[in-house]
């Protein structure tokens, strides 16, 4: 006989059954391929995660500039520097006035332009610790 009770009662069970779901793994449809072991699914999420941690890696190497600056009072050479390659350069004026620089000429980052142009002056140079400054001391 029809029992309209228990035609509801296996609709509400059905209704409320799991589906059964496919495994897959982090990688969304790389996991349903044939050939995804659980060694396959940990060797391309180590691949994933260390890509980018190589790229940050790899510093950029430090621009070039042309330099064009003649043998004269190191004082005007520096403050030459500083407008070519628009850094600040930080150095007691006083020190510096009666100092004879070299000449430069040619591409040069800046940290080998302040090397050739101070060599044999007495005076040495070093880069702040935020490198937004080079720092020339006696």
């Amino acid at each position: 006989m029809y029992d309209p009770v228990e035609k509801l009662s296996r609709k509400v069970i059905y209704a409320v059954r799991p589906q059964r779901r496919a495994n897959k793994c982090l990688f969304g449809r790389l996991g349903e391929s044939k050939g995804a072991t659980p060694l396959r699914q940990i060797f391309l999420m180590l691949m994933i995660l260390t890509v980018p941690i190589t790229n940050i890696s790899e510093a950029q190497p430090p621009p070039r500039y042309e330099f064009s600056i003649p043998a004269q009072p190191a004082d005007n050479a520096l403050n030459q520097l500083a407008v070519q390659v628009e850094a600040s350069l930080i150095f007691p004026y006083d020190q510096v006035l009666s100092v004879e620089s070299n000449p430069v000429f040619g591409f040069y980052t800046v940290e080998e332009c302040l090397a050739v142009l101070l060599r044999g002056t007495g005076l040495s140079s070093d880069h702040t610790e935020d490198q937004d400054a080079a720092r020339i001391t006696a």
